[in-house]
């Protein structure tokens, strides 16, 4: 898990030229909620949004790129809220919300994050982001029981994903896992 981890810091430092310092895509990848991802992309916009100090020192404001780093933060918003429907583990005591019904259960919810995710593949500008979008609708379809669907996409996007890049393994992953279920 964490050279899973590490190596996904490593290729969005990549994807965003170096010009964001690792720390804050750490933050990014992994507690920042998705208020605070809203927040940067006002602030990017708008550099008088108001903002916590803690954000408005994020690197990823002065990213050299900021089309890359507006295509990050876009998708880092959705995959911040795909992630109830693809971390739940019932009966998990420590899980945000155990005592709640499970997530998944919320199909239309679901159903639209899928269908605006199938929106970001095809206006995504850039294989990299393009893929990591791919990648959230190929998960959320296998968390939510679509496993022909989780695969048959696969195979018909498998070449969207660049080779040798952590995503293109997970993406497999989920899509050997609903050959299994299938």
């Amino acid at each position: 898990c964490a050279d899973f981890h590490r190596t996904n810091i490593v290729e969005w430092s990549a994807y965003l030229g170096g010009s964001v310092a690792e720390r804050d895509i750490e933050f990014l990848l992994g507690p920042a909620r998705t208020g605070q991802i809203d927040t940067l992309l006002f602030r990017q916009r708008d550099p008088v949004y108001p903002a916590a100090d803690s954000l408005a020192s994020n690197s990823i404001l002065r990213a050299s790129d900021t089309r890359a780093a507006r295509d990050a933060l876009f998708y880092l918003g959705y995959a911040k809220r795909c992630e109830p429907y693809v971390t739940f583990v019932p009966g998990w005591i420590w899980q945000a919300g155990a005592d709640k019904s499970d997530p998944r259960k919320d199909t239309a919810a679901i159903a639209a994050l899928i269908a605006g995710g199938l929106k970001n593949i095809r206006n995504a500008r850039d294989p990299f982001v393009r893929a990591r979008y791919l990648f959230q609708v190929l998960r959320l379809r296998f968390h939510a029981k679509q496993y022909e669907a989780c695969a048959r996409m696969y195979r018909e996007r498998a070449a969207d994903f660049e080779e040798g890049k952590s995503i293109a393994w997970r993406a497999m992953a989920y899509a050997a896992g609903a050959l299994h279920r299938q």
